[in-house]
């Protein structure tokens, strides 16, 4: 994959670099609260090397899809007198 601005990446080495990462992590054994607490640490460091996901483009735009569809629903169409599900 390549992108200008960042340069290329080649996929399937980024992809086998985070399955292992994910595998190790599963591995970890310890309570449900200690695994938890583990997956959440290793998120939070970046551990599996994921882009930012909070500002990236894409989340930035299902977000506001999201908050659209919420109006949508519960504020424009009862104002309108419709009842969706």
């Amino acid at each position: 994959m390549k992108n200008d601005e960042f340069g290329s990446v080649d996929e399937n080495k980024s992809l086998d670099f985070r399955l292992s990462k994910i595998k190790e992590t599963l591995k970890f054994r310890g309570t449900l609260e200690e695994r938890y607490n583990n997956w959440l640490n290793k998120i939070n460091n970046n551990y599996f090397k994921f882009e930012d996901f909070d500002n990236a483009d894409w989340t930035l735009y299902m977000k506001a899809a999201a908050e659209h569809k919420y109006k949508v629903i519960h504020e424009i169409l009862p104002q309108a007198g419709l009842s969706v599900g």
